[in-house]
């Protein structure tokens, strides 16, 4: 994302939770369109955006953390979100205890139990790592599978 033309009208806001990455792309990349900003999608209030694109973030966090990012993003302004999740051959979503560590996540099963039916989906993946897509919900989507967990 960091060299897409977006154009003019498009505003880009990158977040990451280190501080030397985002220094480094806001010296090497920001513009007026593009900005770089530390942001712990866990505990701090996203920016005023259309869209959270989260891409490859979920499957190196506890579910734990998963719930309360998504929680977080339910809180927010944000309109939608543009998530990876893994295709499931037979997998169960197993926790880990380590953020950072790799597993296969797949948010159509449970604990996460979201609607196999998003807005938009297409697939993100590159042979012989195991297929995934990215998927597209509104907040509204998600409020309700959320609403799932809590009831």
């Amino acid at each position: 994302m960091k060299e897409v033309d977006f154009g003019p009208s498009f505003q880009y806001v990158g977040g990451d939770i280190v501080a030397e990455m985002i220094a480094a792309n806001n010296a090497k990349y920001a513009s007026p369109s593009r900005t770089f900003q530390l942001l712990d999608v866990i505990n701090d209030p996203f920016p005023n955006v259309d869209l959270w694109f989260c891409r490859d973030l979920f499957f190196h966090l506890p579910i734990w953390a998963v719930k309360k990012s998504i929680l977080n993003f339910c809180a927010s302004d944000v309109k939608y979100i543009l998530l990876t999740t893994h295709k499931n051959d037979g997998f169960k979503n197993e926790d880990t205890d380590i953020i950072g560590r790799f597993r296969r996540i797949d948010l159509f099963s449970p604990p996460y139990n979201f609607d196999r039916e998003p807005l938009e989906r297409f697939d993100d993946y590159i042979r012989p790592y195991p297929p995934r897509e990215m998927c597209l919900f509104t907040r509204d989507q998600i409020k309700t599978y959320v609403g799932r967990w809590q009831g």
